[in-house]
């Protein structure tokens, strides 16, 4: 109980987290208007600190805009970070060893771990790619340089570039040196490019799989594909959303509810898996004057949100109104999702405000 002007009051702990939909009347008494900096989970609870994995950058003066956790051999890992014209390893005590030098400065660096060569391969849309084993790299002459983005499908390699932006390409068997003939690309219906590509559990006739998710910047598309052998090829595309798309293709989380994404119309969404589509994000769009959320990013920065699955929350990083880097978080708290009464999807909790994060693992 508060006491307030000699009276007692009781006041509702958020459990249903933060609520920017409504005007401050009309929200909710197990919501609040703002949970800053906080969560809750049996009790609000600050977010944790952090510390500094190092004092030394990885390029001085350049932000790290790509991080990957590279797991290879019986038990070795390195953190891999790309930052300016670089792609450095972490020598796990204070130093950043370069692995590549020579990029084009800002130009998005993603890296994909493929098992079958136990290695990393890394694109950035205009040098030649490569892949690292964790001690040599070794350039992939057989791929585009702009090659954007790596993902393994079935027993392939597939690959987008930003010369075809519309076509699914990929690799024979197993292989890294030969690719299949231009005229045996997937072509990905509608307008626009493909941003990017990740994964999607599916629960089918036959149990559970895994699928691949095309994101277009005006469409979502689902790829099942079970035989990617051109002569005897057994694949298909089934659209998820044909008016709503993800440019911001780095959002794409899978989560034990699904796989939770940012759409170009600046508003959350949940593939479940079972493939209903839930819009879940309009508590965090203000109707608000005094306050923003995600409806504030900047049409030009659509690149840059991302988010992580992390400790049971989808974590969303956004820039701020007339922003270029993610000055804002707002977590969905996966543990506790559901539908409240209202209809409204949550818990949500947000801003979280004080850190310029360009990428996290």
């Amino acid at each position: 109980m508060s006491l307030r002007n000699g009276y007692e009051y009781p006041y509702q702990l958020a459990t249903g987290g933060l609520d920017l939909y409504h005007d401050l009347t009309s929200i909710a008494p197990y919501r609040s208007p703002k949970t800053k900096n906080c969560f809750y989970r049996d009790g609000v609870i600050s977010r944790l600190g952090m510390s500094r994995l190092t004092s030394t950058e990885v390029l001085s003066g350049k932000a790290i805009t790509s991080l990957h956790r590279f797991y290879y051999g019986a038990s070795s890992k390195q953190l891999l970070a790309a930052s300016g014209t670089t792609v450095k390893k972490y020598d796990g005590v204070s130093a950043w060893d370069n692995v590549a030098t020579g990029l084009t400065d800002g130009a998005q660096v993603t890296m994909y771990t493929w098992g079958p060569k136990d290695a990393v391969y890394v694109a950035n849309g205009n040098q030649t790619t490569f892949k690292w084993d964790g001690t040599t790299k070794t350039n992939l002459g057989a791929f585009p340089s702009s090659t954007k983005q790596f993902i393994a499908i079935l027993d392939r390699l597939v690959w987008i570039d930003a010369t075809n932006p519309s076509f699914i390409q990929y690799t024979t068997a197993f292989d890294d040196t030969v690719v299949e003939a231009a005229q045996n690309a997937l072509k990905v219906p509608g307008p626009g490019i493909i941003h990017g590509l990740a994964y999607h559990g599916l629960i089918t006739d036959v149990g559970f799989a895994y699928k691949t998710i095309v994101a277009k910047g005006s469409s979502v598309w689902l790829l099942t594909a079970n035989d990617l052998t051109p002569a005897s090829i057994d694949a298909r595309l089934d659209i998820i959303s044909e008016n709503i798309g993800c440019e911001a293709w780095r959002t794409i989380q899978s989560t034990p509810i699904g796989t939770i994404f940012l759409g170009t119309d600046r508003q959350v969404y949940l593939i479940t898996y079972d493939m209903r589509t839930v819009l879940i994000g309009s508590l965090i769009r203000s109707n608000r004057v005094n306050e923003k959320g995600i409806e504030q990013i900047p049409s030009g920065q659509m690149d840059k949100p991302f988010a992580v699955y992390h400790d049971g929350f989808y974590k969303l990083y956004i820039p701020a109104q007339n922003g270029t880097y993610n000055t804002l978080q707002y977590w969905l708290d996966i543990t506790r999702f559901a539908q409240a009464e209202d209809g409204f999807w949550g818990p949500w909790y947000g801003p979280f405000t004080g850190e310029n994060i360009s990428h996290a693992i």
